[in-house]
């Protein structure tokens, strides 16, 4: 029987309650069935006809995946995408399934799931279109990618023990060393699965800084700063994915982290010198619980309770000196989050979702700011400030297969929230945000889709907090009252896969943001970020996955990306229409590669560049521009326990402009000063070996020569004749490592 028919006749009601034990195994039976078809078969890719095309383990065993994530990089022409990183709980998603259900609520990356998933326990991976499977929730993506797990996971232990280390005592490179353990394991006790990790890291280095003369009628006479700094870090996660009566499941997760760094100038000559020594004391913690409740209610709904606590903790010690004078500043942040969500989802039939939410979330962040002088501390008139934000919201979304080419999905939501900062409030607000897309199903693999989607932006609780700057006495101040960005975005999508690994993508984009936010200059000192006039970004990109087997070249593909941009804003300084600040005028890349599916030697190589980009401040403009740029591996396995590679940088040239004003820019204002940079890179070269004596035991070894840079630096009053470039020479920084992994 043919795949598509196996996982079309397994298609019951129990796929219509994704994340149920039911579920799980429904999702899993067809998919092992196919794969079974597919065994002995690498690269064999079934038919696509029906929207869903199962990859079994085979396909990915040249590539030598170690985890889940690897073998998502693989399936062709897909790239992972996740949303999250937002206050509360309302736009958590991804287009990557565990099992047919998204996770996880929120806190640990969608990455970061994959990687712990180790390949020993992935019974396959199915690369499913919009219809293929309209049970799924495609939460507006054209296709997603379920990773399938094996109906009994194995127990899993794993120990990674890393050594690296950088330079060879040269003041004109990078010095150091890092060390690494890591201690992780699953296991499934009485059908439930639990997991638990342990890392810890620790580096220390020392890397040159700035550069000067020491005596002015000798300028060849230079002197190099060198910053010493040390880095401790300690992660610990412990979760599981419990199974209830009912077919409920119950989702946890618990992370605790905790990051040391300390910043020191390396005295000896420097002191004398007379040069600025920075110093820096900085520490974190991080604290997330989250949890995630599915059940089926009935046969045709599913309900999902999810809850998630967060504490963050910062603290940073800044000093300057500048010959006797010693300036510092101390900075304290604490903030946390406490949200959760209640959906149901209703699938009458095949073709029909509806779900529903509400979601509510409290955040603070609080802040303080305080200077230092000779010892004597100042704390800032406006360096003690604190944000809280109770959120509340309800959304609805919907997904319907139309007819078998078209499929349409959408959804709408009301947030009402209030961004109180210290006594003040601007008032409750309340925002409508949504979204609708049509996708058209040319043919089995060709697919058009058009989306409009009016987003709200979540303001940064750092834009209400005070800053400054050591080096230049400026003062960010928070701002007092700010309304959160809101945008429309329209697009026109064309995607069309041929000859199994090809894919064209072509995007035609809108975005126009109605009143984005932007530092606005109050003073020549004072600069606070407000929202200011509309801006537009438009924008033509396109990718080309071009497989040459029918040219004869087996397992070549050519890979062509490129995106022209036009914006247009208006400066708040000047009042003049410019480009958006940080906005590439365009780039592309150009690939050619060998993938290992008939041989044990791999190969690829890509040339790439991405053209003038300009920055816009309060007092100066900046622009930059790069050089082609080009990159090279070659990898060969002799044996399947035996890998080795090496990978080629190429020599690149980046150079930029920065005009400074003495005073804020206004129109017809000209710089005081040009600050020019030009940097050369080197050939950098790096191999890898990696050695699998047994199953249980990998070494993996790797050293590289690292890039020398040389920089070019100039500083000339504007219309002034040009001074002789200050030239610093970076050495090669060459490391070597190795890593040992142990596995049961």
């Amino acid at each position: 029987m043919p795949e598509t028919e196996v996982l079309a006749e397994n298609r019951g009601t129990a796929m219509s309650r994704p994340g149920s034990r039911s579920t799980r195994a429904a999702i899993r039976l067809p998919v092992v069935l196919a794969l079974c078809l597919c065994a002995g078969q690498a690269g064999a890719l079934p038919d696509a006809s029906d929207g869903v095309r199962v990859f079994p383990p085979s396909y990915f065993t040249p590539y030598a995946p170690e985890n889940a994530l690897d073998l998502v990089a693989r399936v062709p022409g897909f790239r992972l995408e996740e949303q999250g990183g937002r206050r509360g709980l309302g736009d958590i998603g991804g287009n990557v399934l565990i099992d047919g259900v998204r996770r996880p609520p929120k806190g640990k990356s969608l990455r970061n799931v994959l990687e712990e998933l180790p390949v020993r326990s992935i019974a396959g991976l199915e690369l499913i279109s919009v219809g293929g499977r309209p049970e799924l929730d495609m939460q507006g993506y054209r296709q997603v990618v379920n990773v399938v797990t094996l109906s009994e996971l194995p127990p899993f232990l794993e120990t990674v023990l890393g050594y690296k280390r950088q330079g060879t005592g040269d003041p004109d490179m990078t010095n150091g060393d890092e060390r690494r353990v890591t201690l992780r394991g699953s296991a499934d006790v009485a059908g439930h699965t639990l997991s638990a990790r342990i890392n810890a890291r620790g580096q220390g280095r020392e890397s040159p800084g700035g550069f000067g003369a020491i005596d002015p009628d000798d300028p060849a006479l230079r002197v190099t700063t060198i910053t010493r700094r040390d880095i401790d870090n300690l992660a610990l996660e412990g979760g599981g994915l419990f199974v209830l009566p009912g077919d409920g499941t119950l989702l946890v997760d618990t992370r605790f982290s905790r990051r040391d760094s300390a910043t020191r100038p390396v005295p000896d000559e420097i002191a004398a010198a007379g040069f600025s020594r920075p110093a820096d004391d900085k520490s974190r913690e991080d604290l997330m619980v989250s949890g995630e409740l599915r059940r089926p209610v009935g046969e045709t709904l599913e309900g999902v309770v999810s809850l998630v606590h967060a504490r963050r903790s910062n603290s940073d010690l800044s000093s300057l000196r500048i010959d006797a004078l010693e300036r510092a500043s101390r900075s304290r942040q604490r903030s946390g989050e406490t949200a959760g969500r209640i959906g149901l989802q209703w699938r009458p039939d095949d073709g029909l979702m509806l779900g529903g939410e509400i979601h509510a979330a409290y955040n603070f962040l609080e802040g303080s700011v305080s200077a230092f002088e000779n010892g004597i501390e100042r704390v800032l008139e406006v360096g003690e400030s604190r944000v809280t934000e109770p959120r509340a919201g309800a959304a609805l979304d919907w997904q319907w297969q139309a007819s078998r080419r078209l499929n349409v999905q959408g959804d709408v939501g009301v947030d009402v929230y209030e961004t109180k900062t210290g006594p003040g409030s601007a008032g409750p607000r309340q925002d409508t945000h949504g979204a609708l897309a049509a996708t058209w199903t040319l043919k089995p693999r060709s697919f058009v889709s058009v989306e409009v989607e009016r987003s709200v932006s979540q303001l940064g609780f750092g834009q209400f907090l005070t800053s400054t700057s050591l080096d230049s006495d400026a003062v960010t101040q928070g701002a007092s009252e700010l309304d959160p960005p809101r945008a429309w975005r329209t697009t026109l999508r064309l995607d069309h896969r041929f000859d199994d690994k090809g894919l064209f993508d072509l995007r035609l984009t809108r975005l126009r943001t109605g009143n984005p936010i932007e530092p606005v200059p109050l003073s020549d000192t004072i600069v606070v970020p407000q929202n200011t006039r509309p801006q537009t970004l438009d924008t033509l990109s396109s990718s080309l996955s071009w497989p040459l087997d029918a040219l004869g070249f087996t397992g070549t593909l050519i890979d062509l990306d490129g995106s022209l941009s036009s914006s247009r804003a208006v400066d708040p300084a000047t009042g003049e229409v410019r480009p958006i600040s940080g906005a590439a005028e365009s780039s592309w890349s150009l690939g050619l590669r060998k993938e290992p599916d008939d041989t044990p030697i791999s190969w690829g190589i890509r040339i790439s560049r991405e053209l003038r980009e300009n920055r816009y401040a309060a007092r100066s403009t900046a622009a930059t521009d790069a050089s082609i740029q080009w990159s090279g591996f070659l990898e060969w396995s002799p044996t399947p326990a035996l890998r080795l590679r090496t990978e080629l940088i190429g020599p690149s040239q980046s150079a930029s402009e920065t005009a400074l004003f003495a005073q804020t820019r206004h129109p017809g204002a000209m710089p005081a000063h040009l600050s020019g940079s030009e940097s050369e890179r080197e050939l950098g070269v790096s191999g890898s070996l990696e050695w699998r004596p047994t199953k249980q035991v990998e070494i993996t070894l790797t050293a590289a020569t690292g890039q020398a840079q040389r920089t070019a630096e100039s500083l000339l009053p504007f219309g002034g004749l040009p001074e002789v470039p200050e030239i610093r020479s970076f050495a090669a920084t060459p490391s070597v490592g190795l890593q040992l992994r142990l596995t049961n």
